[in-house]
């Protein structure tokens, strides 16, 4: 979408400042994107001149007219569209409350395009059931859906895709709906998607691909047996490839796949803490916490699909990542100040965005802009769009 966005309003210059980090020398050149990183000298980035980013507020929830209790959840972009989850938390004393893991409702997801200012679709979620995660596929909707348990032991899931009037249940389940083994989806090209999971009862996890037809092919199958165990549902994908971690025979392993197999797998080492992690141009974006000889060390470190350290800087925790899977990524400090880190042919550079150090959760929309959702805001929710002026 590289078109300026006819519903933005208020466009404020805001100043971006860039924090200092240091740049360690790889042990090879090795390209990221069409970068080349090349061997060099510990390098202190200091303050440079100031630059500037563009950012748009976007009232779409006049468009949407949303009930006094409903709030979004923004659960995926592509192409000027937004796929939406219109929900509202139940209260204490409502039958499906829970104080722990899900407690909302889905009233319905819409589909919504940022250009036209326009509600293209709505699907109806009906059974009290909530919508964890959502995906564009195929030129439809693919969801799961969590039907809460009152009793607050498992729930039911559901992975559904949408087929213009008509629905397909892809498959089916049970987890805890804590937020840490109900399924997570990503497109792997225009029909094809993965989907990740664990089964709290027979303690398998892994993740499948589902192909246009609905046939799901398993591609990581392990089994939680204390040596190898689950640790999150998180995938993360970049439209043809998707990345997963888990612990394999006690040690930190991270699986990059496509939608016909694994591409690679490599262990990390026992030192190496990740916090959280995107793709880049074929390769890895970590930060992770760094431990040796009693000495921890916060650091971002990109990796090659081998497992290869590219780079990396010393620098504070970053979490949320988003990146544009080529040479930027979005994220958060630990007091939910947003950044973002630029990988140039010499250094990374971490830049402060003087936005609203407050919740925050980013999409990407093309190589230079970002959508920003403060969905837990005191206000409600607000989104924006910033307009990166990368040099």
């Amino acid at each position: 979408m590289n078109q300026k966005i006819g519903t933005c309003v208020s466009v404020l210059l805001l100043c971006i400042s860039i924090q200092a980090c240091t740049f360690l020398p790889a042990n090879q050149s090795t390209a990221v994107g069409s970068l080349q990183l090349e061997p060099s000298k510990t390098t202190e980035l200091t303050l440079q001149t100031e630059k500037t980013a563009d950012i748009s507020e976007i009232p779409i929830y006049k468009s949407l007219q949303l009930n006094e209790e409903e709030k979004i959840e923004i659960l995926d972009v592509t192409g000027g569209k937004l796929l939406l989850n219109i929900y509202q938390d139940y209260k204490e004393g409502d039958t499906y409350f829970r104080e722990e893991g899900y407690s909302s409702v889905t009233n319905k997801i819409v589909v919504y395009d940022l250009e036209t200012d326009n509600i293209v679709s709505t699907k109806i979620i009906s059974d009290a059931g909530f919508c964890t995660d959502a995906i564009f596929v195929d030129d439809d909707v693919a969801y799961v859906v969590i039907t809460p348990n009152n009793n607050n032991t498992l729930s039911e899931f559901k992975i559904i895709k949408t087929q213009g009037l008509n629905s397909q249940d892809i498959t089916s389940g049970f987890c805890r709906a804590t937020g840490f083994d109900d399924p997570r989806l990503v497109a792997l090209d225009k029909e094809t998607f993965a989907y990740s999971y664990s089964n709290p009862e027979t303690k398998e996890f892994g993740v499948n691909v589902v192909s246009k037809n609905g046939t799901i092919t398993s591609q990581i199958h392990l089994v939680d047996d204390g040596i190898t165990e689950h640790l999150r549902t998180t995938l993360y994908g970049n439209g043809s490839k998707y990345v997963y971690y888990a612990a394999v025979n006690k040690q930190g392993t991270i699986f990059i796949a496509d939608k016909d197999h694994i591409i690679n797998s490599f262990v990390l080492s026992q030192s190496e803490r990740v916090y959280d992690y995107c793709f880049l141009n074929n390769s890895l974006f970590f930060t992770m916490e760094f431990v040796e000889n009693g000495t921890s060390t916060k650091k971002i470190i990109i990796k090659d699909f081998n497992g290869n350290n590219i780079a990396e800087t010393n620098c504070d925790a970053f979490y949320r990542l988003e990146s544009n899977n080529i040479d930027t990524v979005m994220g958060i400090d630990g007091t939910y100040q947003a950044y973002y880190a630029q990988i140039y042919s010499d250094n990374i550079t971490i830049k402060k965005i003087n936005v609203p150090a407050a919740p925050v959760v980013f999409f990407n929309i093309n190589t230079t802009q970002f959508l920003l959702h403060y969905n837990y805001s005191i206000n409600n929710s607000e989104l924006r769009l910033l307009n990166l002026n990368l040099t």
